[in-house]
């Protein structure tokens, strides 16, 4: 099953979508901090340092920042090869993220994408992001009470015992 399907699935790149958009940002001198609603994600990008090594993969990649005049940069590489995005495999996914405040309670949020194995070139695109503090994040409960993933599993053993063939043993 995919990750999404086990609660911990999802990307660093928490765009608007039908649940879940609420997010807390938190900085400290050496670090910002991304909470999302949806999956109970968060990321640090650790501010003005070298990427960790390439032979390290976290989940969400390695993010680093700096700033550039009223801009932070966050540049995320380092995706291990079980990540994919858009379909491919995220392994050589570079990923720049531009965040701008444009107004008072307004960011402009750019990202650009840059995997050389999918793409011919790079591409942008960016919204705004809106601080609305009505907005509160809720905890995502993904495991409380939901046997989705139980049922899922019980029904595929029982087709494997109906047809005498495993999943496990053709690695699908």
């Amino acid at each position: 099953r995919s990750t999404t399907d086990r609660c911990i699935g999802g990307t660093v790149w928490k765009i608007p979508t039908l649940y879940g958009n609420s997010h807390d940002i938190l900085q400290t001198p050496d670090t910002i901090t991304f909470r999302y609603e949806s999956m109970r994600t968060s990321r640090t990008i650790r501010l003005n340092q070298p990427h960790i090594s390439q032979k390290i993969r976290p989940l969400y990649g390695d993010s680093i920042g700096w700033w550039e005049g009223n801009t932070l940069v966050v540049e995320t590489t380092n995706f291990p090869d079980t990540v994919d995005y858009r379909g491919y495999s995220a392994q050589d996914l570079r990923v720049i993220e531009r965040f701008t405040r444009i107004g008072p309670k307004m960011v402009e949020w750019s990202m650009t994408f840059d995997n050389p194995k999918v793409w011919t070139r790079d591409w942008t695109y960016s919204y705004p992001m809106t601080q609305d503090d009505t907005q509160p994040i809720f905890e995502y409960a993904c495991h409380e009470g939901n046997f989705g993933l139980a049922n899922i599993l019980s029904a595929g053993r029982t087709a494997e015992k109906q047809t005498g063939s495993s999943s496990m043993k053709t690695g699908k």
